[in-house]
């Protein structure tokens, strides 16, 4: 469960948009807290090179955009680890409102697989954005909620106003913290599995 979490929001987070480059910044959107949709928050550009900072796990990854059909894009991810790197095939999608993970494998696939049947469904988000809604975020009973969308958070690579904060709960006591921002996505993640005695945290960079 933890792992699928993590993946989710990692292939969120290399997906969104940004275009602000290497350089700290206080980045502070203004937008009208009634008209926010999931398209704010996600867009898809080819070959996105990503840094992550954490205690652990990973430190970078390339993906590219191998396949669009309707509301549905194919991602191959190379993602390197203090330990080796991983290759992975994901599948998103963005339907009705929401946007779910539907198919992750750690191997390559190279052809266009997006009108394959889900293997699972996990939403990541869900509108209407705004706070207090919440959702069941896969089979296994999680459920998601926005808690807020006007955090201020600092990060290693600048300060972040306007934040959008939504808190995942699970019935064996995991916990995930993820923290978006109006046209860059995901800029911080905190897990904390029941098994563990410190939670990770983890934020992310974009470079193009």
């Amino acid at each position: 469960m933890v792992k699928k979490f993590i993946s989710a929001l990692f292939l969120l987070s290399i997906t969104a948009c940004s275009n602000y480059g290497t350089l700290s910044y206080n980045f502070q959107p203004s937008y009208n807290i009634n008209s926010l949709n999931i398209s704010d928050f996600i867009s898809f550009e080819e070959n996105t090179l990503l840094e992550e900072l954490s205690n652990y796990g990973v430190i970078y990854a390339e993906v590219s955009v191998t396949h669009i059909s309707n509301n549905r894009i194919q991602f191959l991810n190379t993602i390197q680890t203090y330990n080796e790197p991983i290759i992975a095939t994901t599948i998103l999608e963005v339907y009705n409102g929401e946007f779910a993970h539907i198919f992750g494998e750690t191997t390559l696939i190279s052809e266009n697989i997006t009108s394959i049947e889900p293997k699972e469904r996990f939403i990541i988000l869900q509108e209407p954005l705004i706070i207090g809604h919440s959702w069941n975020t896969d089979e296994n009973n999680g459920i998601s909620k926005i808690i807020s969308i006007d955090e201020t958070i600092q990060t290693p690579f600048g300060t972040f106003e306007n934040v959008m904060k939504v808190n995942t709960e699970f019935p064996n006591g995991d916990n995930f913290k993820a923290y978006f921002v109006k046209g860059h996505g995901l800029i911080k993640y905190i897990v904390s599995d029941y098994r563990e005695q410190e939670p990770i945290t983890r934020f992310i960079k974009k470079y193009r």
